[in-house]
């Protein structure tokens, strides 16, 4: 699960439309394959302005060993959100909220979010209805899910290949 180039640019273009605030929730914790000088240069490109932080924090990624890569808190936090959270079925990622998204969502998690976003994890899912149904109810209304999981032809790479008309 990650934020490669192509995400990012969708996103800076998302948040040039509409600009994100409030509360996120990330299923799964997102690998940032970018460094912060990259993800300030696409935001100037696309005109968009980043918010300033008081601290740029890091997490190694070893797909890309050599790159100071940021986390997911200074790339949502830069983007304008006021909290986010992350939730996984498993706490190895230390997610905020432990949770398996096959089953449905307690009532006390409905309307939380602005956004919901699944940057790969919903194709790692079983009972994808649930899956979907959760993550609408999460959302507050008007808020989005976005979703940049991979599609078709991506063989082997979790239980289902989704086509990008869905």
């Amino acid at each position: 699960m990650g934020v490669a180039l192509p995400s990012l640019i969708l996103l800076l273009i998302e948040h040039k439309a509409r600009p994100f605030s409030g509360a996120t929730l990330q299923l799964g914790r997102q690998d940032i394959y970018f460094d912060y000088e990259t993800f300030e240069e696409c935001a100037r490109k696309l005109g968009v302005t980043l918010k300033k932080l008081d601290q740029i924090t890091h997490r190694a990624n070893d797909w890309m060993p050599t790159t100071k890569t940021i986390d997911d808190q200074t790339f949502f936090k830069s983007l304008g959100f006021d909290v986010f959270y992350s939730t996984d079925a498993s706490d190895y990622e230390q997610a905020d909220f432990i949770y398996d998204f096959n089953q449905p969502m307690p009532t006390e998690m409905h309307n939380r979010f602005e956004v919901v976003f699944d940057g790969g994890a919903i194709e790692h899912l079983f009972h994808i209805p649930n899956a979907l149904f959760n993550i609408n109810a999460l959302l507050k209304v008007g808020g989005r899910a976005i979703h940049h999981s991979p599609t078709h032809n991506y063989v082997d790479h979790g239980f289902y290949c989704f086509q990008p008309t869905l």
